[in-house]
């Protein structure tokens, strides 16, 4: 096979198709071997976390495989649908999964992070829809920021979903005043039902905690966590930075959509920061965010070889997974 073969080959159907059981098999072994002990966010605003109704048993790790495949297909029919990579390409999807395999402490277990990953391309289509829509963008607007609103009553780490969509409209051309007041209206209402039903009080009230780290740095595997999250984050942003020389020549409704995902991008490296005791929330929206980028530079490059390049990054991936184990 010769190099444009290759190339193909990465960016097709079948390398996605050997992906999915590759990445199954492999967290089934993690969650199996018992060495990732699931991690997530401390609750929300008025609840507890969601995540403790799947934090054992092997429903745990179907649900995990099931939500992190899910998020791969979404990654890639919103693709399909919008074309912010401009090229027909399956390898954003893959390079996904190859991401969340690589790191057991996020693939292991069901967790809050691949779940608001998932929801973050869901609303998106929503989001991207709305584009120069501005006069008839309220329904729209109020529907995602209700259940972004509902999302942070059980878990307050999607405030940075608040934050992103907020500019991701913004970005969209979509909002105005009424858009605006209904983004308002959007936040209030689920916290406006439950507590005109009696379903919480005032004092059910209760502010997240910031910067504890010893959830993080008390699990064995926590340098090999560390050392992958900042890679992640390194390379997302010499990526982005290289990619945005392209993007700027493309039509300005491609460069929105990308914005929305460097925008996206940028705010979970910020959360990890400020946020630091629930690192492993904001893991799987940067490595979806990555995965985009290495769409972009596999699709633009005319490097024939290229493909050396992400099969090393697949090698990378391999010897990451397996020094979880050694720890």
């Amino acid at each position: 096979m010769n190099h444009d073969g290759i190339n193909d080959f990465y960016n097709g159907k079948l390398f996605l198709l050997l992906t999915v059981p590759v990445f199954a098999a492999l967290s089934f072994v993690a969650w199996r071997m018992g060495h990732f002990e699931p991690m997530g966010t401390r609750g929300g605003f008025l609840f507890g976390g969601l995540q403790s109704l799947l934090t054992s048993g092997p429903q745990s790790i179907v649900a995990s495989v099931a939500v992190n495949v899910g998020a791969a297909l979404m990654l890639h029919l919103l693709n399909k649908v919008f074309t912010f990579v401009r090229t027909y390409t399956f390898i954003a999807a893959s390079s996904f999964l190859v991401l969340q395999g690589a790191m057991p402490v996020v693939s292991a277990n069901y967790y809050s992070g691949s779940a608001m990953c998932m929801a973050t391309l869901l609303l998106a289509f929503i989001l991207f829809g709305s584009y120069q829509q501005s006069g008839n963008s309220q329904r729209s607007i109020y529907l995602i920021f209700t259940l972004l609103a509902a999302c942070c009553t059980f878990m307050y780490s999607a405030v940075v979903l608040i934050v992103a969509f907020a500019i991701g409209f913004a970005q969209m051309r979509a909002m105005n005043l009424r858009g605006f007041l209904a983004l308002l209206m959007g936040l209030a209402t689920p916290f406006w039902i439950l507590l005109g039903l009696g379903v919480v009080d005032v004092g059910s009230f209760r502010l997240p905690e910031f910067v504890r780290l010893q959830n993080i740095l008390d699990i064995p595997q926590a340098p090999v966590v560390i050392f992958s999250i900042v890679g992640v984050a390194l390379l997302t942003l010499v990526l982005t930075v290289v990619n945005l020389l392209t993007i700027f020549n493309y039509r300005l409704q491609t460069r929105v959509y990308n914005a929305f995902f460097t925008t996206l991008a940028t705010l979970s490296v910020i959360m990890m920061v400020v946020d630091f005791n629930n690192i492993l929330i904001y893991v799987p929206m940067l490595n979806m965010c990555l995965a985009i980028q290495v769409a972009h530079v596999f699709t633009i490059s005319k490097f024939a070889k290229k493909h050396f390049i992400f099969s090393a990054g697949l090698v990378v991936a391999a010897v990451v997974y397996v020094a979880n184990f050694l720890l």
